[in-house]
């Protein structure tokens, strides 16, 4: 994927959001051959993934392992820092850095906490594709590989928010990776959604400003990745993809 950095905005501008967004439905009662049940139930499978496509289980074992195996590393990196914290000899200078966006996240609250995040984290790495970092096309490195050397692509800036938003709280299906096809640069891009409020916000490293799902047009999402038994899910009506 592309190692796109963030565009120059106003600081004003970290939270772009629109206030009319739809909020996800309750919880629906189910009735196997109640065809109105179903129907409602598809709705509510939809709304819960950031784009409010229905999602179904990958078939692609790779993104599967890919995915647990950043997932061990996120828990690996989170149990470090809580280290570092009663144990400042073994605080690694990523850990410091990771703690310090955390530190200062836990001073803003809500959308304004989200937009922050996105920005700390965006201004904190520096754009690298994999190749000239790693030599090798597609890595998923840990969130304190990446803030010990300031540098990655999509997939790491993502990962880095995603650790960062656990600590911060929020629940982890609250959490989603995103994989999507950038129809505008012809590539597959990493952003990371949050629910807040019952409406999904995208952060994205393109942008200092956070958006609704709605806004990106030119994304159309390919994968969403979340905690549930390690799963990886891909939007129903898309075809398969190779991740470059």
């Amino acid at each position: 994927m592309r190692a796109d950095g963030p565009s120059a905005l106003s600081e004003l501008a970290i939270v772009g959001i629109e206030q009319n967004s739809p909020a996800a439905p309750d919880n629906f009662a189910l009735a196997r051959l109640d065809p109105q049940v179903e129907v409602d139930k598809q709705k509510a499978d939809a709304m819960s993934m950031p784009f409010g496509n229905a999602a179904i289980e990958a078939p692609r074992e790779d993104i599967a392992l890919k995915w647990r195996d950043l997932q061990a590393h996120i828990n690996a990196d989170i149990n470090a820092v809580a280290s570092c914290e009663t144990q400042k000899a073994v605080c690694s200078q990523a850990m410091h850095r990771f703690s310090s966006i955390v530190e200062l996240g836990k001073k803003k609250s809500g959308r304004i906490q989200i937009g922050w995040i996105n920005r700390a984290v965006n201004l904190s790495i520096r754009p690298m594709s994999d190749w000239a970092q790693y030599g090798f096309a597609d890595v998923w490195a840990s969130p304190l590989q990446t803030l010990g050397s300031g540098a990655g692509d999509c997939e790491d800036y993502a990962a880095v928010k995603y650790a960062i938003l656990r600590v911060l709280g929020f629940a982890p299906d609250d959490l989603r990776f995103v994989i999507v096809q950038d129809s505008r640069l012809q590539t597959e891009h990493a952003v990371i959604a949050v629910r807040y409020d019952n409406e999904w916000t995208i952060l994205d490293n393109r942008t200092m400003t956070i958006f609704h799902p709605q806004q990106a047009g030119n994304y159309r999402p390919l994968y969403v990745l979340d905690e549930q038994d390690n799963r990886a899910f891909k939007t129903a009506t898309l075809d398969p993809l190779t991740i470059r």
